[in-house]
């Protein structure tokens, strides 16, 4: 797999940590703190096929826009959460154009499954393409850093 480090670069299947480990404020939420335990109940719900649904990706935080892909995977690392994401072609149209530089993962803390109504705990959603993310940490892609550096998997 080649690494790149610029998401304008990208085609249209990558890897990304998108929830790195750490604490960090938001005026929404307060103080929000990304654990090792909170990632991997996101993975282990995911592979239990919770959602029903591949996780979107939206812009903005907003499915009135539309699907710009799906997530395929989540694997919980020692940095983060990491999700390989695969783009429509207007995603990567996106992206290629520098409309939008980061993503943003959307979870829930306190799901129930839709089948059995079981509270499972924490649920990765969706993901966003945005430009005002609520993580500080979450980079574009043009910072070089090879713990966080983004994934990517040519056409």
């Amino acid at each position: 797999m080649e690494r790149v480090t610029k998401l304008t670069e990208i085609k249209r299947e990558f890897w990304h940590n998108v929830l790195p480990l750490g604490s960090f404020f938001d005026m929404r939420y307060g103080k929000v703190e990304i654990t090792s335990e909170m990632i991997q109940q996101m993975v282990e719900n995911f592979k239990r096929g919770i959602p029903h649904y591949r996780p979107p990706v939206n812009l903005s935080h907003k499915d009135e826009f539309g699907g710009y892909g799906t997530v395929e995977e989540l694997e919980a690392r020692t940095d983060g959460l990491w999700a390989r994401i695969v783009l429509t072609d207007e995603g990567v149209r996106l992206l290629e154009e520098g409309k939008f530089k980061y993503v943003s993962a959307e979870f829930v803390e306190n799901y129930v499954d839709k089948q059995t109504g079981e509270n499972v705990g924490y649920v990765f959603v969706g993901l966003a393409l945005t430009n005002k993310p609520a993580h500080p940490i979450l980079l574009d892609g043009s910072e070089h850093n090879s713990s966080t550096a983004c994934r990517f998997l040519h056409r």
